[in-house]
């Protein structure tokens, strides 16, 4: 009797997705505030000010006002990534809680991205691939698996125990 085990070709990420993280910290939480983000962004056209009546990001002629540094933080990781629209938690000590871990995660996004972009010498290019890539990764681990391709079998991809290796 054989018991062999499959590999599992499906297994999930190490590191959560945006999209899922999103889903887990933020979306269980009760109290939310809907935020309006532009949706095409890139980092460093977004900026941090505080005025008399609190935070804002700008960027280009919009800005958004915020209620405490942290949510002004928290949206500007949503900003840079291209989100349009995002649900903010109004209990600032969960925002103090779960920021660090959304940071983290844009901060080693943007380092692998460097790392990468000195290959395309356009900067319009280098623009377009920085949104897909950033749109890539802000997807749920579920929504990945339904847009990943799927190889297709053929004929021509024989495993090797089963070709003739006297005709070559």
């Amino acid at each position: 009797m054989d018991t062999e085990q499959k590999p599992d070709t499906e297994q999930k990420p190490k590191r959560k997705p945006f999209g899922d993280l999103y889903n887990e910290l933020i979306l269980t939480q009760k109290k939310l505030r809907k935020v309006e983000l532009p949706g095409t962004v890139c980092p460093g056209e977004t900026e941090m000010v505080q005025d008399l009546f609190g935070w804002k990001i700008i960027f280009g002629k919009h800005q958004i006002d915020c209620r405490s540094e942290l949510e002004a933080r928290l949206l500007r990781v949503f900003t840079e990534l291209g989100w349009r629209e995002v649900k903010v938690p109004r209990n600032e000590a969960h925002i103090a809680e779960i920021l660090p871990a959304f940071e983290s995660l844009k901060e080693r996004a943007d380092r692998l991205f460097r790392e990468r972009e000195k290959t395309i010498f356009s900067r319009k290019l280098r623009r377009e691939v920085k949104m897909k890539y950033y749109r890539r990764i802000s997807i749920t681990y579920a929504e990945y698996l339904a847009t990943k391709p799927k190889l297709k079998s053929s004929k021509s991809m024989r495993p090797i125990e089963n070709i003739d290796h006297h005709n070559y």
